[in-house]
């Protein structure tokens, strides 16, 4: 799935305010917003030596959270593991890979969910501004009968979360 939006912040600025844990429009206060529980998150830190599929790991971070499933009746929360992985970080160009892993839910063990985002900047006269391209993508670590029910889920969970961000 590919999602596509514009923010009225220069590229540096979402790292500083959506993706800073202490700022009012942080991923984390939205989570708040939306009711999850238990959030968990760290500050950047550099990373010395670190690769994610051949590319340098600049900085790292992560989110750990207790998701709320509203409409599964199987499932009624999920905790989930977002970690962060900053590729390149320019005044013109942020690129981040995260990994979300799920724990303690019937087949969590059967893939992850990989999502890539490409922040660059639009300059236009006196105004910051910026595109953001996310992309996502499920990776699947083992064969599972239930590969249509998880994969269904996850993108109806995925595109709920994206339309309320």
């Amino acid at each position: 799935m590919l999602i596509e939006t514009f923010l009225q912040l220069s590229c540096l600025k979402v790292l500083d305010t959506i993706l800073c844990a202490d700022s009012p429009i942080s991923l984390e206060q939205h989570y708040t917003d939306k009711g999850e529980k238990n959030i968990e998150s760290t500050v950047w830190e550099p990373c010395l030596d670190e690769l994610y599929e051949d590319l340098q790991v600049r900085e790292a971070r992560q989110i750990d959270l207790e998701i709320q499933m509203k409409n599964n009746p199987f499932v009624k929360k999920v905790q989930t593991l977002r970690k962060f992985k900053l590729i390149e970080k320019s005044e013109t160009k942020v690129h981040m890979k995260i990994t979300n892993k799920t724990r303690g839910v019937p087949y969590c063990d059967c893939f992850f969910i990989e999502e890539d985002w490409c922040i660059v900047s639009m300059p236009q006269k006196g105004v910051n501004s910026c595109g953001l391209k996310v992309s996502y993508e499920i990776k699947w670590l083992q064969s599972t009968m239930m590969r249509g029910v998880i994969a269904g889920q996850t993108n109806s969970e995925s595109k709920a979360f994206w339309e309320k961000w």
